[in-house]
């Protein structure tokens, strides 16, 4: 696999992210790229600069041609089934079965002191709260403001080292 005429190793060793695909492209091959990773439900992506154009996705039933509908189906205590839905046919055009944390924008805001914990684990917090956004880290202190799907994992840190957190509003899924 060649990316940006780099061979996948040195793409990835230039971009410095496992696990991260960089598409280059004019205006064509951007919209081009852009359509690929939509098909591809749980994908995150960036555009640098903003494409200059508003996209649109409609998805269409292959079986009848009407238009499918985004829906979220609970199926159990913590997962949710969610996708395009055809009305007409009463069939999934495509889905997924995730958490329920994974589709909950609630903005979640922690505060926790860091001030009794071992270095170590410290250490290791401090290197994923550089992949959020919206934190501060000060002495001994972390305050994060973000969604349930970019907190579970700090959650669960939290829960395993017995390290008390205060969060608002209270949050309704089970932390891993």
């Amino acid at each position: 696999m060649k990316i940006s005429g780099f061979d996948k190793d040195t793409a990835l060793e230039k971009m410095n992210v496992a696990g991260s695909v960089i598409f280059e492209g004019d205006l064509l091959h951007t919209y081009l790229s852009l359509r690929l990773l939509d098909e591809i439900p749980v994908v995150e992506y960036e555009i640098t600069p903003d494409f200059p154009y508003t996209r649109s996705f409609s998805p269409v039933c292959p079986d009848c041609g009407e238009e499918a509908v985004y829906k979220v189906n609970e199926t159990s205590d913590n997962l949710v089934k969610c996708g395009c839905y055809c009305e007409n046919c009463k069939e999934w055009v495509f889905s997924t079965i995730s958490p329920k944390s994974a589709i909950d924008d609630t903005k979640y805001y922690i505060e926790a002191s860091l001030e009794r914990v071992d270095n170590e684990v410290k250490e290791k917090i401090e290197q994923k709260l550089n992949e959020l956004y919206n934190k501060r880290i000060e002495k001994n202190k972390i305050v994060v403001l973000d969604v349930a799907r970019n907190i579970e994992w700090l959650l669960g840190i939290m829960e395993l080292y017995n390290i008390h957190y205060e969060i608002v509003p209270p949050y309704p899924h089970r932390v891993p």
